[in-house]
């Protein structure tokens, strides 16, 4: 039994790593990890907490494949945040954000990423939104 705990441990570690890596195979590593779980925790005593906890994991990442395979942003607006970068639009060498990628907008291949300011990302986020882009 105890090769179960370390082979759902596993898997559940390595879904993180697909997901951090944008592999939507990471869900599919997920609910076998969950399934895992499940079994483990119905062999031990008490357990039903966290039963119903990987039942809820499992359907939460069905829900996740269903959408990522849908082409939806899930975490949606994606941004990316570099230090020591010069702002844009005021040159400000600072903390830098850039919006990658939402509903209707999508960056994520752009070879010349403009990066901006605190200040001037909020300037920014007003001008997409007043051209309709989805930015919350």
């Amino acid at each position: 039994m105890q090769y179960l705990v370390y082979l759902a441990t596993f898997l559940s570690c390595l879904g993180n790593v697909f997901i951090i890596r944008q592999n939507s195979l990471g869900f599919i590593i997920w609910i076998l990890g969950n399934v895992v779980w499940i079994y483990v925790d119905l062999k031990t005593p008490g357990m039903a907490p966290q039963i119903i906890m990987m039942v809820v994991y499992a359907a939460l990442n069905i829900w996740g494949l269903i959408e990522w395979r849908k082409g939806r942003n899930i975490l949606r607006p994606m941004w990316e945040i570099k230090e020591n970068i010069t702002c844009a639009d005021c040159g400000t060498v600072c903390t830098g954000y850039r919006l990658v990628k939402t509903d209707n907008y999508d960056k994520t291949k752009d070879s010349n990423p403009e990066w901006r300011c605190e200040h001037c990302r909020l300037q920014k986020l007003e001008e997409l939104k007043n051209k309709g882009i989805k930015v919350e």
